[in-house]
């Protein structure tokens, strides 16, 4: 697990922006480890896994990447 701020490579003047977007954020390797840390008290923080699934402590939960072959498969029907 990391924070997204630290995966994000920008100019220091954009500092401010970038804190705002990210600051709060951790990506984490899969739902297990996303959800451990979203809902632990001590953390409470969003998180999103390498498979782009988001966990909110408010509770929402909003999916992960759309795979290829159903994206190619749904093109060409």
């Amino acid at each position: 697990m990391r924070t997204a701020l630290s995966l994000v490579g920008y100019k220091a003047d954009l500092q401010p922006a970038m804190e705002y977007v990210f600051g709060n954020s951790f990506i984490c390797k899969d739902m297990n480890s996303a959800k451990q840390v979203t809902f632990d008290e001590r953390i409470n923080k969003k998180s999103v896994t390498l498979d782009g699934d988001s966990f909110d402590p408010a509770g929402t939960l909003t999916g992960g990447r759309l795979r290829l072959v159903r994206f190619v498969a749904f093109c060409f029907l």
